[in-house]
């Protein structure tokens, strides 16, 4: 037996994606059974519902679902947490347990905030597969942005309520990898704007105490300033946590360079508990950079 759960915002079509499979599937000899967890939470609150609002609960006006929704959600709300998220999917497995089916579809899973939630539930304790369903229309980019002209774009549907949207399981982890993405990715970019003010002091120094390379060097006729065409070194760009430099293709000049560069990046930007490792590639042009270090520098090059 397989279990298919289907993930999505409300309208975007996880029961028609459901009956296209069980229509394939079928064709093909297998046994289909489609169950949702929304059936079992209706089922619970129908007579309360109907006697006191006098509004079928599964119903498919769309007027008389928006009135019922916040009861159905506050509902489910609380019986999954008496329950540390085990209540609803409970019913589902003991339908699952009493059928034969070759293929189960669940076509609303939703929560993953407990140990046995839904999401969990499915994948650790069922062993079965989440698919996500996106449902978008295309329109044609508006006009007067750059690059509009013929350009289709895609308008995805929404979520109906703050609560749908916290809680899908798809917009939920991209949510947590975008906040670990920001720290990491923002403090690497801290680190690459230091070492590039790092590395510029350290040239400025070498080229003031040594001969060995010229950096920021005067000009020859009146008028002072800088002249970056004289300098040995150039920094050419920076790319992520790269820094491209442009150096002569001197051995001697070359390994003076990656011994100092390296050391700065490494041990001169902050002192961490955890060390950084920085590696050198060298190259003629930067899309056959080969990576070397100071052993192998000379034979390299």
């Amino acid at each position: 037996m397989k279990i298919i759960g289907v993930s999505g915002f409300a309208r975007s079509g996880k029961d028609l994606f459901a009956r296209v499979a069980q229509n394939v599937l079928e064709k093909q000899g297998s046994k289909i059974e489609k169950y949702a967890l929304a059936y079992e939470l209706k089922n619970d609150l129908k007579d309360l519902i109907h006697n006191k609002v006098g509004i079928d609960v599964f119903t498919e006006n769309t007027e008389e679902k928006n009135i019922i929704r916040p009861l159905l959600v506050a509902y489910g709300d609380v019986m999954r947490k008496v329950s540390m998220g085990k209540y609803w999917t409970n019913k589902i497995e003991q339908k699952i347990k009493q059928s034969n089916a070759d293929v189960i579809f669940i076509t609303d899973i939703r929560y993953d905030v407990y140990v046995e939630d839904e999401c969990t539930w499915l994948q650790n304790k069922q062993g079965g597969k989440l698919v996500h369903i996106t449902k978008f229309k295309q329109e044609p980019m508006p006009s007067g942005r750059r690059f509009s002209k013929n350009k289709i774009v895609k308008i995805y549907n929404s979520a109906a309520n703050d609560h749908e949207m916290l809680n899908d399981p798809k917009v939920k982890s991209k949510a947590e990898r975008q906040c670990i993405n920001s720290i990491v990715q923002g403090s690497a970019a801290d680190l690459i704007k230091l070492a590039m003010i790092n590395v510029h002091s350290e040239l400025m120094e070498l080229s003031r105490k040594t001969n060995t390379i010229k950096f920021r060097a005067k000009r020859i006729y009146p008028g002072g300033g800088l002249y970056k065409r004289l300098d040995d070194v150039r920094l050419c760009m920076s790319i992520h946590d790269e820094l491209i430099y442009e150096v002569p293709k001197e051995p001697e000049m070359i390994g003076n360079l990656v011994g100092l560069i390296k050391e700065t990046m490494e041990n001169n930007i902050l002192h961490l508990k955890v060390p950084l490792r920085v590696k050198v590639r060298c190259g003629d042009v930067w899309g056959d950079l080969q990576e070397i270090n100071n052993d192998n520098l000379y034979n390299e090059i």
